[in-house]
């Protein structure tokens, strides 16, 4: 059932021991961070976290690519790119950000620091869930299917892979007699 936290605990539990076995496999990188081209993306990636610190986020997002295009698997570049998702309120595009920089880490600090913001990201990411579950059942509950409609939308586009979200957006959508938008979401539930 959607919500189950000893199922949401083994699909954790899975996950890290993924992520686990899949770092094992890969070989610790020595960077020589003074190298001239280390040295610019560590100059794009000050700039990107600034810009982010200033709510700019076009300019963040421009200055990572620039990084990209020097070394487009560096495990620094994805960090700061899920910082960006974060700032840009995109959290489950940041944790999958998160997910691919935990594979190609393999020193304690880096590890402790994608945990930390992992962290950080799955308490916005749960108290924004619960702020538009909530925001569904009493729209529901008042009749409001077009709020409620409108609710559950937003948390599928918020976080596509929740099935409260799904069940709520498709049965809505009925209610509504949005038959397109109900079955695509009724089938992905």
């Amino acid at each position: 059932s959607p919500g189950d936290k000893g199922i949401a605990a083994r699909v954790e539990e899975v996950g890290i021991e993924e992520e686990r076995g899949y770092s094992k496999l890969v070989k610790p990188q020595v960077v020589d961070l003074t190298s001239p081209t280390q040295v610019r993306i560590t100059r794009y990636l000050n700039n990107a976290e600034n810009y982010i610190d200033n709510k700019r986020l076009k300019e963040a997002g421009d200055e990572l690519v620039s990084a990209e295009a020097l070394d487009q698997g560096s495990p620094r570049i994805m960090f700061v790119r899920a910082e960006l998702l974060v700032a840009g309120q995109e959290l489950q595009k940041a944790l999958d950000m998160l997910d691919a920089f935990s594979r190609r880490v393999t020193s304690q600090d880096d590890i402790e620091k994608g945990e930390k913001l992992r962290s950080s990201i799955r308490i916005k990411l749960q108290t924004t869930k619960e702020n538009l579950k909530t925001a569904i059942a009493k729209a529901e509950a008042d009749s409001d299917y077009v709020t409620a409609m409108a609710s559950a939308e937003q948390g599928v586009g918020f976080d596509p892979q929740d099935l409260d979200f799904l069940l709520h957006a498709g049965t809505d959508a009925v209610v509504v007699r949005r038959t397109a938008d109900a079955q695509k979401w009724l089938n992905q539930y």
